[in-house]
């Protein structure tokens, strides 16, 4: 898991019920299916946390539960504002390309299937920042026109296949 999500993780799981380290790691990794997360990173990340002021534990027996404390509740509200926000920008430009139906089904997919779907955004975003680069430079002439316009009809295709199979 990469390591600035792992932040984003606790805030929100803590959101929902206290929790030890140890359930912290184990419900990343059977719910959200990924690698288990290391104690080396839980941990420590864990005690940064609390020294931030974004959560606290009480020791039971051997273990330390953690919770939100007001701080990190407000940074956890904070984060699904902005999360909230940034889907809402990503759905009005969709729109302009696509009808409604089509983003609702787009975004019903991609929950479904996450990470499986949710993965190949990064690479979609990359390949639309290369045609915008290839488009707007300065030595743009036909023979690089056809060349783009081959590779996308060639692209285009391959993905119509798997619609097919």
């Amino acid at each position: 898991m990469m390591r600035g999500y792992l932040r984003i993780v606790i805030l929100k799981l803590l959101s929902r019920k206290e929790m030890s380290g140890y359930d912290i790691m184990k419900y990343i990794h059977e719910k959200v299916n990924v690698l288990k997360p290391s104690p080396g990173s839980i941990y420590p990340l864990l005690k940064k946390m609390a020294s931030q002021g974004l959560i606290k534990y009480r020791v039971v027996g051997r273990k330390k539960i953690y919770s939100l404390t007001k701080k990190g509740r407000e940074i956890n509200k904070e984060i699904l504002e902005n999360k909230k926000k940034l889907y809402d920008k990503i759905f009005a430009k969709l729109r302009i390309t696509y009808s409604e139906n089509e983003v609702l089904r787009f975004l019903e997919a991609l929950n479904k299937k996450i990470p499986e779907v949710k993965m190949l955004i990064p690479e979609a975003l990359k390949l639309r920042n290369t045609f915008i680069r290839l488009i707007t430079n300065n030595d743009l002439n036909k023979k690089k026109i056809q060349r783009i316009n081959n590779v996308i009809k060639k692209a285009r295709k391959d993905l119509e296949l798997m619609l097919k199979s």
